[in-house]
């Protein structure tokens, strides 16, 4: 419809053309408005891949950055670090959402043909590469912390083993010289012996974290062997005399009892024997049945002294089947 419409009277057959000659620019024009607007929205998602690739790579360059600080080499404040490291992963692992949106439309687009598509798939090549590099420096800068942490770990714990035996590995030899004597040793040791557990318990940790070490190859493998080696050595050494001590004092614990009842045994018999050596015999009746109850007590009381006196034969050959090597300290004790 190129022209307008001249004025005058128009037949039927000259306003139905108009009107389908209007009709049809309308259609014409709707549909170069359609056409226009779904340009213009690709061109728009088109540069908005573009400014979010650009954004992307701008963000992993920033983490690359931190991946590649080699933080590990300074060994203060690890544990810190290696919480930050994993704050790192966390958005890392949110990030990687964007970065899926970005390759799957961006390789849609690198599938046309056209110049800008091309420039596209450069820099959507670019941003998965950069992706790649930031992934694989974050897995081996957290490894770097864990085995730095390890060794940290490790050698402070060598370290304070090896201060503990230092202060622990001469073990005494006194078990005391009686029971009550004994008895405060024994009280000792026990003690001592929650303090050897618990190194025992740093011990695990440390073979441990050794095991680790040399699995993981560590630069100064020869080192932690040696360390090892040596440590083990020692606490080992440690616990052989532990239990050599808790022996001895076990044994001299039952000596000692057995001393303690011999000589209880033989106060009672003294005393007794006092009794006895009375030479009064009473002056009447009275007197003599009061002398003649005292007596009876005391007759019953030896029967008891008796029972005593047939356990401690009994312990002492017992102690002599166990304790063949302490036949005569068993024998001389209880002559105190």
């Amino acid at each position: 419809m190129s022209e307008d419409v001249e004025e005058g009277m128009l037949s039927a057959t000259q306003l139905d053309q108009i009107r389908q000659d209007v009709l049809g620019k309308w259609g014409e024009l709707q549909g170069a408005v359609t056409d226009k607007k779904r340009d213009l929205m690709e061109q728009l998602s088109f540069h908005k891949l573009m400014k979010d690739i650009d954004e992307n790579m701008t963000w992993i360059t920033e983490k690359l950055q931190i991946a590649n600080d080699q933080c590990y080499k300074e060994t203060s404040n690890l544990k810190d670090k290696k919480r930050a490291h994993e704050a790192l992963v966390g958005e890392i692992e949110i990030k990687q959402g964007s970065i899926d949106v970005c390759c799957t439309t961006g390789t849609d687009y690198v599938c046309r043909e056209g110049k800008n598509f091309s420039v596209l798939g450069e820099k959507l090549g670019g941003m998965k590469q950069a992706w790649e590099e930031l992934k694989a420096a974050m897995d081996q800068r957290g490894r770097f912390i864990e085995e730095a942490l390890k060794y940290v770990t490790f050698t402070r714990d060598v370290k304070e083993v090896t201060r503990w035996l230092d202060d622990n590995e001469s073990i005494p030899t006194d078990l005391g010289e009686d029971l009550e004597q004994n008895e405060t040793i024994q009280e000792d040791f026990i003690n001592f012996m929650k303090q050897f557990n618990k190194t025992d318990e740093k011990m695990k940790f440390i073979n441990e974290y050794s095991s680790q070490l040399v699995e993981d190859n560590h630069k100064d493998l020869q080192e932690i062997t040696a360390q090892t080696e040596v440590i083990n050595s020692r606490f080992e050494s440690l616990r052989l005399k532990c239990s050599e001590r808790e022996r001895e004092l076990q044994i001299a614990l039952k000596m000692h009892q057995y001393n303690h009842g011999v000589n209880e045994t033989i106060r009672l018999l003294q005393a007794k024997e006092t009794l006895l050596s009375n030479e009064d015999y009473g002056k009447d009746m009275t007197s003599v049945n009061s002398l003649l109850n005292a007596h009876l007590d005391i007759a019953r009381e030896l029967g008891t002294v008796g029972v005593k006196v047939e356990r401690l034969e009994e312990d002492a050959g017992l102690l002599r089947e166990a304790y063949p090597d302490r036949v005569q300290e068993v024998g001389t004790r209880g002559r105190r």
